[in-house]
């Protein structure tokens, strides 16, 4: 450590004891912080947690085995370590996407810098618990009339082409193709097969429906899963989902007309999910028949706080879904080394090459260019209306 002032190494060596007392000049180092964090985890009392095993290893010969632990809900998870003698006293051997609840002790290994749980005992959820839960969450949502008739369209007596969504090379997909065939011989089929359990059920599912929605003569879509445990069934009884395309619907009822839903901007990342963004808004789209607003600014500026590449994300984007385009102006926060959607500046030329690449590639969409502060010319406010003119123009806004 150096002496700021003169640039000599300084003879100060003690370290602050709390952390909120550190700074640039009296930093902890890594090994301190490590050990601090330990330390915190070790007063926490040991808990029971549930969750479900997606991944089980057992070592021949070994004590220990390693066994990870997911969020029955969202994308979470934690390393457990468990006894095989406490696995061998389970009635019924554990098998991996069993949810289980375990008694365990948080720790934090210094070296590797990672949290994880040491088991001492684990129990199987029984279905009777599970389906308690299920039928109780059904009464909540029924009492606030999620399934009411009203809300359900009417299916066409003869589809102009089925989606199928199944399992891959399922005897689900077969036993629905084979009779609806004999029932009407020219019935077409769209297929999309994906995983039907496990935890990337959801996600997957949702990424097919969203596919088979924008395909303008599907008509009817089905969604097909074949025997399994109870278990594994568990990922199509998510409420998350549900809740917020009833308050889109409702919305939309009470305006009498459809709504748009804007993609946000991101300045810290946000744990915790079933799916990605893009595929929440498409099936939030394909539920409730509402819009997406393409916010191609707020694309940029998550892109560069959160690391990710925006082009890819544009290319993923529902483009069926897009009603309107917003262009926008970004500031820069130095000290925390974020992009800032303040509206209040110029177009950033990378919002510009994204957004020629997008109209490119899905075509021109009503567009807006938002500017809250700053205010400049008028005449700067007209060039880029024209800039954006000129785009549109070359992607076939007019003939």
């Amino acid at each position: 450590m150096s002496d700021p002032a003169s640039g000599q190494p300084s003879t100060d060596r003690t370290l602050p004891d709390k952390a909120a007392d550190t700074s640039a000049e009296r930093p902890w180092p890594v090994r301190l912080l490590s050990m601090k964090i330990a330390e915190y985890v070790d007063r926490m009392s040991q808990l029971w947690v549930e969750g479900q095993v997606v991944q089980a290893q057992r070592r021949p010969g070994a004590n220990t085995a390693y066994l990870v632990l997911r969020d029955a809900d969202v994308d979470t998870s934690l390393t457990l370590t468990m006894s095989v003698f406490a696995l061998d006293a389970m009635a019924t051997p554990l098998r991996e996407g069993q949810r289980v609840v375990v008694q365990a002790k948080p720790t934090f290994w210094t070296r590797r810098g990672t949290l994880q749980l040491e088991g001492r005992q684990i129990r199987p959820v029984g279905e009777g618990d599970l389906l308690a839960r299920i039928e109780q969450l059904k009464r909540v949502l029924a009492a606030e009339g999620v399934f009411d008739a009203d809300r359900k369209k009417p299916l066409p007596f003869l589809p102009r082409r089925v989606g199928l969504i199944c399992g891959r090379a399922s005897a689900a997909q077969r036993d629905v193709v084979e009779n609806a065939r004999r029932r009407w011989p020219g019935v077409a089929f769209d297929t999309r097969e994906v995983p039907v359990q496990g935890p990337d059920a959801v996600a997957a599912v949702l990424a097919a429906l969203a596919d088979l929605d924008a395909v303008a003569d599907v008509d009817v879509i089905v969604l097909a899963r074949g025997g399994g445990s109870f278990e594994d069934l568990l990922p199509f009884s998510n409420e998350a989902l549900v809740r917020i395309s009833d308050n889109v619907q409702r919305t939309q009822e009470a305006l009498g007309r459809s709504i748009s839903l804007e993609n946000p901007s991101h300045y810290l990342p946000m744990e915790g999910h079933d799916w990605d963004e893009i595929d929440f808004l498409a099936e939030l789209a394909r539920r409730t028949g509402c819009g997406l607003l393409l916010d191609v600014n707020n694309v940029h500026v998550s892109a560069h706080n959160l690391g990710f590449d925006a082009a890819a994300y544009l290319t993923r984007f529902p483009a069926h879904a897009i009603s309107e385009i917003h262009l926008a102006g970004h500031s820069h926060d130095a000290q925390a080394s974020l992009l800032i959607d303040s509206h209040d500046a110029t177009i950033a030329a990378p919002v510009w090459a994204l957004y020629q690449q997008l109209i490119t590639r899905i075509g021109p969409r009503p567009t807006l260019i938002e500017r809250d502060g700053n205010l400049p010319a008028f005449s700067e406010l007209l060039a880029e209306r024209d800039t954006a003119q000129a785009l549109l123009d070359s992607a076939g806004a007019r003939p």
